[in-house]
């Protein structure tokens, strides 16, 4: 029986003791503190102390607020410090206070140069337009200016990184603009506008002296030669042989990239000139006479009226004063 009320009294007075997670936690604030993060975490200000260690764990990363601007100090009262506490769902009857009643947190700083944001943004340019370019073109990124350097906090575990995204449709010309934005631990503390002009290096058709509108380009007119073609409206021409014979739709100066859009056919059968007509009968061939009604280029199909018969008939142009007329032409295998 004795026994048996032993026990019972040792089991009440387990059950009315207090368990070690109720035993408050000892925050011991310091007169002075750091943060290397955007974030004040308790860590960054106190020490704790208590029996259950996982408390003590969660309570040193509980975020506190913000950090002071990099390289700049600002106070936290024990009463402020208290309060965030309360705000992060900290119950006060679980925290003792002790040490200093108020703490200089000073935020460090890292300082990111100007020039490692244009040159982050210089190898995205790169990589980009790597998979547009052709094999034998050159990729110039220019930047239009250097940005000021960017101070941000040092961080805790990603650290600091700058990644670069795309502000303007245009790869390639004036005025492509990126934005570099520098992350502290994953998340964005500062984005910079940068200006580039990405210039575009191909071999390509250029003009070696200044060309007069409606003028047929030849041989002494073109050259080859490595060029910018970035930016400018129409694809450039590659090959001399599909610019020489054609004529300039406008004015081209002299070492100007020479487009498809600069260039047109020129007729070679005006309209009231005097052709030959060659009509195509199977393997049978007979020439005529004729006027031009309408002009074209080679290639172009135009009217022309029959000297001997006035009929009018549709023809290709073949060369200058020559239109093909062809009539129930063979059928090929």
């Amino acid at each position: 029986m004795l026994r048996r009320i032993a026990t019972v009294a040792l089991l009440l007075a387990a059950l009315a003791a207090p368990s070690l997670a109720e035993e408050p936690l000892v925050l011991k604030v310091a007169p002075a503190a750091s943060a290397r993060g955007r974030k004040l975490l308790v860590s960054d200000v106190a020490t704790v102390a208590g029996a259950d260690a996982e408390a003590a764990k969660k309570l040193l990363a509980t975020e506190i607020g913000a950090a002071p601007p990099p390289g700049f100090t600002e106070p936290l009262p024990l009463e402020t410090l208290a309060e965030r506490l309360r705000a992060a769902g900290v119950d006060p009857k679980h925290v003792r206070f002790e040490g200093a009643r108020e703490t200089a947190v000073t935020a460090e700083s890292k300082t990111i140069p100007g020039r490692d944001l244009v040159e982050a943004a210089r190898v995205e340019i790169l990589r980009e337009t790597a998979a547009l370019a052709e094999a034998n073109d050159e990729i110039l990124p220019e930047p239009r200016s250097t940005p000021g350097d960017v101070v941000v906090a040092p961080g805790r575990g990603e650290g600091v990184a700058i990644k670069v995204r795309r502000r303007s449709a245009a790869r390639t010309g004036r005025n492509v603009w990126l934005d570099a934005i520098v992350t502290v631990d994953g998340e964005p503390a500062a984005t910079v506008a940068l200006p580039f002009d990405v210039h575009v290096f191909r071999e390509v058709v250029t003009a070696t002296r200044a060309v007069s509108r409606g003028e047929v380009l030849g041989g002494e007119t073109l050259v080859l030669a490595r060029a910018d073609v970035s930016g400018a409206a129409g694809a450039p021409i590659e090959r001399l042989d599909d610019a020489l014979g054609l004529a300039a739709a406008r004015s081209i100066a002299a070492g100007s990239v020479v487009r498809a859009t600069d260039l047109f056919r020129p007729p070679v059968v005006k309209r009231g000139d005097v052709v030959t007509l060659r009509v195509l009968y199977g393997r049978m061939t007979v020439t005529a006479r004729g006027v031009a009604r309408t002009e074209g280029a080679v290639g172009d199909v135009v009217s022309v009226a029959n000297s001997d018969t006035n009929r009018v008939v549709s023809g290709r142009v073949t060369a200058p004063g020559l239109v093909d007329v062809e009539i129930g032409r063979e059928e090929r295998p």
